[in-house]
């Protein structure tokens, strides 16, 4: 029997090989979970967005109710910004949407990404002008919050 074999059984460890087989197992795993980690964060990312436009727009629905006063939320799609002004346009309230996420909205007679901002006026009895946001991630995945003009609920499709 060769010198090489008969040490082997007594030496305790592993073998280089064995370390190498172990790192490329390790790499292909990563590379299959990472990517679908990946995702479900700029999902869950796309979905709490969808959720902050939501309570934003009933947050403005309720203070015109309760200020029995006109109020304009103004869009802007390039900044993804959303302000609930007065009349005055005094700043009732700020929101930030992430740079990730790729916001649009549309009103009931235009496009709206081609303007600078837009507006969704609220008034005193809990209507509307209404529109719809669409919000969209880097992954191409998409979700639709419609305005409606007249007192109802709030939709994420």
């Amino acid at each position: 029997m060769p010198m090489w074999l008969a040490g082997s059984r007594k030496a305790k460890g592993f073998t280089l090989l064995e370390l190498i087989v172990v790192l490329v197992l390790m790499s292909l795993m990563s590379s299959l979970v990472l990517p679908k980690l990946y995702n479900s964060i700029s999902s869950r990312d796309l979905k709490k967005s969808a959720q902050d436009i939501v309570n934003t727009l009933k947050f403005a629905r309720y203070k015109a109710m309760v200020l029995k006063k006109i109020l304009n939320l103004k869009i802007d799609v390039y900044r993804n910004e959303l302000r609930l002004l007065s009349n005055s346009e005094e700043e009732i309230f700020f929101k930030k949407i992430p740079e990730e996420i790729k916001l649009r909205f549309y009103s009931e007679e235009e496009i709206s990404d081609y303007e600078d901002s837009n507006t969704i006026i609220f008034f005193p009895d809990g209507t509307s002008t209404g529109g719809k946001f669409i919000i969209e991630n880097k992954m191409k995945e998409r979700l639709i919050v419609t305005i409606p003009d007249l007192i109802g609920k709030i939709k994420i499709t």
